[in-house]
């Protein structure tokens, strides 16, 4: 029982951690896309050259799709240790209920 314990208290620290950082990861995005919008209206009002807009264009996508790897990551984490929680908690519950029999 005391083993199980530890795996769900571990787990659950584990994702409320994961889903801190998934937060910072989602912050990140969006800032990246709000420079995008900035970046576009630097091009379309001359600020800035096609060249110099299509090169931000790249960085900013490469940026994003590198921080939503992270974040399918970071889900994939989280579902698994749920999955593990939900293991254990049965396996205690099961052991309860038979020794009440």
């Amino acid at each position: 029982m005391e083993d199980n314990l530890n795996l769900i208290s571990e787990k659950s620290r584990g994702i409320m951690q994961d889903i801190e950082v998934l937060r910072t990861l989602i912050q990140q995005e969006e800032a990246i896309k709000r420079d995008l919008r900035k970046s576009y209206q630097e091009y379309i009002s001359g600020e800035i050259s096609k060249k110099m807009y299509d090169e931000l264009v790249n960085a900013y996508t490469q940026e994003i799709s590198q921080l939503r790897s992270r974040i399918a990551n970071l889900l994939y984490r989280i579902i698994d240790s749920s999955r593990k929680i939900y293991e254990s908690a049965y396996s205690e519950i099961k052991k309860i209920s038979e020794s009440l029999e």
